[in-house]
This record gives C-alpha cells, sequence and structure tokens, in this order.
C-alpha cells in the first residue's frame, strides 16, 4: 500500500483533475513492481506513486496518456519485462488501467434554472460547477459536491481547463454578461457549449460570436436555444430539458432540433 496516493488523488478529484490509476495486478518471474502497486497518471504526464520505475513506467504512462486523449474505458494489459520493455528482470508483469474522466459540467450564473439544474445533473452523475459574481449565491442551498465560484465571470471561462468530458451552460441574469462569457467560452475545446435564450436570442448571439472570430468548428458546437424541446415554462422543467440533452450529448446521439 503506498499511503497518502488515495488521499491524493481525491484531492485531485475534487480539483477536477483527470488522470489514470494504473495497478499492479498480478506478476510471473522477477519485476519491479508488486501487485496492490498503484501510480496516477495525469494528462500532462505526471504521476503520483510508482508501479516500479523504469521502462515499465514510462510505457505505462504513455498508454494512460492515450487513454485520457481517447475516452477510452478500463483496460488490461500485459508486458514481458525483457521482450516487451527492454528490462534485464526477466518476468511479466499485468496493468489494470482504470481512467477518471467524468462528465463535468460548468453552469455560468447561479439563478433560479442553474439552482434546479444542478441536483438534477449531478444526480445523473455529472461532476458540478457553478460560476457568478454575486456572493449571494453561494448562499443557497447547493447539493454537497457542487462548487460554487464567486467572482469575475468572464476571467473564469476564459481561465477555464476543460476536461475531455467537459459541459458549459451559459445562463448568467444579463444578456451582456450571457454575450461575453459566451465569447470566452467558445475558445475552449468543450464537448458542449449551452447558451440559454430565445429563439431571437440565440440567433444574435451565434452572429455575435462568429463575427469575433470564433472558429466554425467550435460554432458547430455551440447549442442555443438549450434543451429538449418539450415545450418547458418554469425552472424545474427548463432543468429536465436541459439535462436530457446533456445525457443524450454524453451518449453521443443526435441532438433535436429546434423548429
Amino acid at each position: 500500500m503506498q499511503f497518502g496516493l488515495f488521499e491524493k488523488i481525491i484531492e485531485d478529484a475534487r480539483e477536477h483533475r483527470d488522470f489514470v490509476l494504473v495497478t499492479v495486478t498480478d506478476v510471473q518471474g522477477s519485476t519491479p513492481g508488486q501487485p496492490g502497486f498503484r501510480m496516477a497518471v495525469y494528462a500532462d504526464g505526471t504521476i503520483r506513486g510508482t508501479i516500479g520505475g523504469g521502462n515499465l513506467e514510462h510505457t505505462a504512462r504513455r498508454v494512460a496518456q492515450e487513454l485520457l486523449s481517447s475516452g477510452s474505458g478500463p483496460v488490461t494489459k500485459s508486458f514481458t519485462m525483457e521482450q516487451d520493455l527492454g528490462m534485464s528482470c526477466g518476468g511479466r508483469i499485468q496493468l489494470f488501467f482504470e481512467p477518471y474522466s467524468p462528465w463535468r459540467l460548468t453552469l455560468v450564473g447561479g439563478g433560479h434554472v442553474a439552482q434546479a439544474v444542478a441536483p438534477l445533473a449531478q444526480s445523473v452523475g455529472f461532476v458540478v460547477e457553478v460560476f457568478d459574481d454575486r456572493p449571494e449565491i453561494a448562499e443557497h442551498p447547493w447539493p454537497a459536491g457542487v462548487r460554487v465560484h464567486i467572482g469575475d465571470m468572464v476571467e473564469a471561462c476564459r481561465s477555464l481547463q476543460p476536461a475531455l468530458h467537459h459541459c458549459a451552460l451559459v445562463m448568467t441574469y444579463q444578456h451582456l454578461r450571457d454575450a461575453d462569457t459566451a465569447a470566452a467560452l467558445v475558445g475552449h475545446d468543450l464537448a458542449y457549449l449551452g447558451i440559454i435564450g430565445s429563439r431571437r436570442k440565440a440567433h444574435l448571439m451565434l452572429e455575435n460570436l462568429q463575427r469575433s472570430g470564433a472558429a466554425p468548428e467550435r460554432l458547430q458546437k455551440v447549442r442555443t436555444p438549450v434543451g429538449v424541446p418539450v415545450g418547458a415554462q418554469t425552472p424545474a422543467e427548463i432543468a429536465v430539458s436541459v439535462v436530457a440533452e446533456l445525457i443524450a450529448v454524453r451518449a453521443g446521439m443526435p441532438l433535436l432540433p429546434w423548429t
């Protein structure tokens, strides 16, 4: 057991860092790692813990980074120390690669709709955070695990470091703030960017983003109006519509067009 590793990766998960947990599950003969050795590998190549060092660790790090970039699920791989890794130990080792890359949702604006969306999105497996510039928003009884950031929303959006499966919904209390935060977010490689509003507002928003120089491939990921078109009116109904759409994005399904 590598004491402190799980405490560190729990902290990293709370900080919205994706990683792959690599565990030695079986060995035959002489190997530098033993069953139970663990190592966490992050997208930038940094590691916590160890599975034995040398080219074994270098190869495992490369495989883990490939899993993170592709969004693949858990996988087990076996390596011979001499033939596959060029190490003189002479044994064989089996590693289990377990990616931690959950679907995340950033809500830009913490008003009534966001307060309805957050618990519903969390209940279906999204990791949720909220950006707002009103101190009173932090006083709302958000569900445990929802992180609330109070401050300049445009700067928060500009500084966002999206993970592989990262969605964002813009729903501030002012059209100008919607426009500015959307412009800051469209430069990021998001799985989904939704902007709440009417059809007229949606048309103007897309025109503004296009004029601001947003890349066409990024604009294709912008969804406005948001949600499955079911005639939603109240914040709770809008939350159902929006979260249904997020589930569809996660499942890789086409989004229903607004007519």
